[in-house]
């Protein structure tokens, strides 16, 4: 009996096994997906807040007030917390968090430049500089992946990605202006 039905037992097990390969195939697909999707989140909130940014004259306006620090230290936590986001991709990508912890560094480096009276002009300038080239970067980013959460995965894992790629060698030509 069980050599006659030998033939159905194994069909069986091939067409489960599939059945689970399938299944496992289309949750890991969902889990890049909602990986991707946060890594979008992450560079629209990073876009959102360097635009938000805007003119260094108001944060130099903003820390002659009597609550100024505290404002700008909010600004700066979720800069930090982003720059952190950033740090744990994969790749060339993270060195858009150390970029974003440089720029809130130098954030704080004016802040302490304009309570002590000092000269703020180059961290002015310096502060510019980082926010226009991560702008730059990140709109690249965002125009490669679109909205798509698994293209956004796929481009932020892989460090020999278009992003990965467009990431670093942006990034070399932003320290190599910087030395000029």
């Amino acid at each position: 009996m069980f050599e006659k039905n030998k033939k159905y037992i194994y069909i069986a097990t091939i067409a489960v096994l599939l059945i689970v390969i399938v299944y496992q195939n289309n949750r890991f697909s969902d889990l890049k997906t909602a990986v991707g999707s946060g890594y979008f989140r992450d560079v629209r909130s990073a876009i959102f807040l360097l635009e938000q940014d805007g003119d260094v004259d108001f944060w130099v306006q903003t820390l002659k007030q009597a609550e100024g620090q505290i404002t700008l230290e909010r600004h700066l936590s979720e800069m930090t917390l982003l720059g952190r986001k950033f740090m744990e991709m994969d790749g060339k990508i993270l060195l858009i968090g150390e970029q974003l912890n440089l720029l809130a560094d130098q954030y704080r480096e004016l802040a302490v430049n304009i309570h002590n009276g000092m000269s703020y002009d180059h961290n002015a300038e310096e502060i510019i500089r980082n926010s226009s080239f991560l702008q730059k970067v990140l709109k690249e980013a965002e125009a490669i992946s679109g909205e798509n959460g698994k293209k956004y995965y796929q481009e932020f894992t892989n460090t020999d990605s278009e992003t990965s790629n467009l990431v670093w060698k942006e990034y070399k030509k932003f320290v190599e202006e910087a030395e000029e």
